[in-house]
């Protein structure tokens, strides 16, 4: 296999040398997506063998062409190019660690690699915000954003929104791709509730292609949940509620990444009462509601057709163990219907059929230190990608 890579990367480098004016802009072109179908951890090599690549693979044209890639990768089922994302932290050390969610999900042997940490103030804590086209969205300490390709190691750390964080009881971030305007954006929502009602919510939009923060219409609804908002359909989700003595009316917000306006309000599923922890998610390109009674199950809920409310039906009944701590979150759906958890400390994969958990093949030096799990693709997209400069933090 790495015999073979060299031996089109000099057929490639010959061919680049060998290009006349007159096909220069069509030999570029095939450059680009020559450079495309390579494996992305290719990506340094490419940049270091030759002068005349390094415009192919850090010019606009070739991250262009790189996320309009990403959109095949990532509807991929068979996760070939999806990885998984695992942080630890031993105490106020960050360990970061990759591995192929592929192989996770069907027994193979799984080689795992240390990841460096795209920490830049010195915070003890990194929370990941979500993934879009193989760039991750970070929030370091309370208030630093980065967004960062772990793949390629290319990371960004954006300018502050303004916003003092600590005069809001509530602060959640949202990470997606404006397909529209070509354009990735950052949600930040900060609500100030005092005795169960929404006295303000303020809603800011970072965008990468301006690298500036603006504030739009404030949101009315209600209260948001502080977990991360969830990207699908060029929509973020956010669980909301609205408060009223002692009755709590649970919906979602939608907020439009490319209008960046609030879109219509969906209902959730008639969940049991009694849920003590309520989360969005995507599974199989859907959206989920995940319903938690901790220690006792937890209900994850599928919208089957995206948008309609009508459509919900339970997708899966996960129980708890008396034998295994923590929490438990689902992170995908594998081709034979397992689903792949985060369950405390640990990655399992839950057997629908007959309850049944298995643990994985994922091995860290010290596992009772896992704290966040993400996915996402490899890609060539770069947080660069609308900058002059390739070179900054």
């Amino acid at each position: 296999m790495g015999s073979s890579l060299n031996q089109q990367l000099f057929r490639m480098l010959a061919c680049s040398r060998s290009s006349s004016s007159s096909t220069a802009g069509r030999s570029k072109s095939h450059g680009r997506d020559m450079f495309l179908r390579f494996p992305v951890r290719s990506y340094s090599r490419f940049r270091c063998v030759s002068e005349p690549w390094l415009p192919l693979v850090t010019g606009s044209g070739f991250m262009e062409s790189s996320v309009k890639a990403s959109n095949g990768l990532e509807m991929a089922d068979d996760y070939t190019n999806h990885n998984l994302l695992l942080a630890s932290t031993d105490p106020f050390v960050i360990n970061m660690y990759s591995c192929s969610l592929h192989s996770v999900l069907h027994n193979f042997p799984v080689n795992m690699f240390d990841v460096e940490p795209p920490k830049r103030a010195g915070y003890p804590s990194l929370y990941l915000m979500g993934s879009c086209k193989g760039i991750l969205c970070v929030l370091e300490g309370c208030e630093d954003i980065i967004l960062w390709n772990p793949t390629i190691g290319h990371l960004k750390k954006l300018p502050n929104s303004g916003i003092n964080h600590h005069s809001y009881k509530i602060s959640t971030r949202g990470f997606g791709y404006d397909e529209l305007n070509d354009d990735f954006k950052v949600v930040e929502i900060c609500c100030y509730a005092r005795l169960g009602i929404n006295r303000e919510t303020i809603v800011n939009v970072y965008s990468l292609k301006s690298n500036s923060w603006r504030r739009i219409k404030d949101y009315e609804g209600g209260i948001i949940s502080c977990s991360p908002g969830v990207f699908l359909n060029g929509v973020l989700h956010w669980p909301a509620t609205h408060k009223d003595g002692l009755n709590t009316d649970w919906s979602i917000l939608s907020l439009d990444v490319s209008a960046e306006t609030h879109g219509t309000t969906l209902m959730l599923p008639q969940c049991e009462n009694g849920f003590d922890d309520l989360r969005l998610g995507v599974l199989k390109g859907r959206l989920c509601v995940f319903c938690n009674y901790y220690r006792h199950e937890m209900h994850v809920w599928m919208m089957k057709e995206y948008g309609s409310n009508k459509s919900w039906c339970k997708f899966a009944s996960i129980p708890y163990s008396q034998n295994i701590p923590g929490r438990i979150l689902p992170l995908c759906v594998s081709k034979s219907g397992e689903i792949l958890v985060k369950y405390g400390d640990s990655l399992m994969l839950f057997n629908k059929a007959d309850d049944s958990f298995t643990e994985t093949e994922v091995k860290m030096d010290d596992p009772a230190s896992l704290y966040e799990v993400a996915t996402y693709t490899e890609t060539f997209v770069s947080p660069y990608l609308y900058d002059d400069v390739k070179d900054q933090i």
